[in-house]
């Protein structure tokens, strides 16, 4: 079994103008809520950017299985959020004394409702990266994914730097993901992660993953069929590629 851990990514009092989602106590309290549900699957870095103290607050310290680290915003500061967030796991990842073999990577206030079976997938071993490429809108989501340390200091550190107005790290990661032979290291995840979470940079509730037939037909056809990258993300465009195999096979 791999050394496996959890980090989850904070802003607990945010001041970059392009925030939405603002209300610090809410957000204080998304945050402790995660804490407490992903410390029960493995050991938890929460990696926090605003300079909240949060060795001062002991609902935080009084968590178990959790280590604190405090970062500062980097000076590009009305950057791109994936900007900031990567800038903040280059740092960590490059600093950490106890660094594991392989992490979660988590968006602190996303609760993905159907963790255990993410983390029994990864949990074996079999690829580098683990992480929902969306192929139709060229975009690798990075509120969640799995990848190994090694994978990650020699593909990911340092791509955070070329994110801009126009080129989200979502894009950037994706671009060069795909331009590789991605069948011998990486794989999207069986399940479509389930969440329900209030964005920050829009202040909007969304959520993934919830619905029946996208857990139970688009994904595990998808996965199936490519599990490589996200082709199908509705039920209905599953139907679509069926009733076109079906009438040109006529």
């Amino acid at each position: 079994m791999r050394n496996i851990a959890i980090v989850l990514t904070g802003t607990i009092v945010p001041q970059a103008k392009y925030v939405k989602y603002r209300n610090y106590e809410k957000r204080r309290q998304e945050y402790l809520a995660n804490l407490r549900y992903y410390s029960q699957f493995a050991p938890v870095f929460f990696l926090e950017n605003s300079g909240y103290d949060i060795q001062a607050d002991a609902d935080f310290t009084s968590i178990a299985n959790i280590t604190y680290r405090s970062f500062k915003a980097d000076n590009e500061y009305e950057q791109d959020i994936g900007y900031q967030e990567f800038s903040m796991l280059d740092t960590w990842e490059k600093t950490e004394p106890n660094m594991p073999e392989a992490w979660f990577k988590i968006s602190g206030r996303y609760r993905i409702e159907n963790f255990a079976q993410l983390f029994a997938q990864c949990s074996s071993g079999k690829y580098d990266i683990v992480i929902e490429m969306n192929e139709l809108m060229r975009w690798a989501d990075t509120y969640l994914f799995f990848c190994s340390t090694t994978f990650y200091r020699s593909a990911i550190e340092g791509l955070y730097r070329y994110c801009g107005p126009y080129s989200s790290i979502e894009q950037i990661i994706f671009n060069y993901l795909i331009a590789r032979d991605r069948r011998s290291f990486m794989t999207i995840f069986v399940v479509a992660p389930a969440y329900q979470v209030t964005r920050g940079g829009t202040g909007v509730v969304v959520c993934n993953g919830l619905g029946f037939a996208e857990r139970y037909l688009a994904r595990p056809i998808n996965y199936r069929l490519h599990p490589t990258g996200i082709l199908y993300p509705s039920a209905s465009k599953i139907v679509d590629k069926i009733k076109k195999i079906l009438l040109d096979a006529i």
